[in-house]
């Protein structure tokens, strides 16, 4: 199966053999609604949760996730866990979609704690 990393930047996953860098092939990314501040916590503005109305049409990348997609189970797509989620309530296509996993079992850490990399990718569909 052709994998396509539809996220900004490189996927890393480090695996008993060694590491496989997935790099990004363009981005694809959702569109928001405004996140219009209700209120503040000690000067910290307050906004509601992020709500999300669709895939960003303009983002660098938009046209190649269509194109791939429209290729059905032949082909697998990583995003983030955001879009996973996202795609899978929205677009009943039957590519394989896959995000990484960057929980506690599987993050891959530098020396000040940021994620470089995943050990195992999630399966959404």
């Amino acid at each position: 199966m052709e994998l396509f990393n539809m996220m900004p930047h490189a996927c890393h996953v480090h695996t008993a053999t060694g590491a496989v860098t997935l790099e990004s092939r363009g981005e694809v990314r959702l569109k928001s609604m405004p996140q219009l501040v209700v209120g503040d916590l000690r000067g910290m503005p307050l906004v509601p949760p992020q709500a999300f109305v669709g895939v960003d049409e303009s983002s660098k990348g938009y046209a190649l996730f269509e194109q791939v997609a429209a290729r059905g189970d032949a082909v697998g797509i990583i995003v983030s866990a955001v879009m996973a989620e996202w795609l899978l309530k929205h677009d009943p296509r039957p590519y394989h979609l896959y995000a990484p996993a960057t929980g506690p079992a599987h993050a891959v850490r530098d020396d000040k704690g940021q994620i470089k990399g995943c050990r195992a990718l999630e399966v959404y569909r």
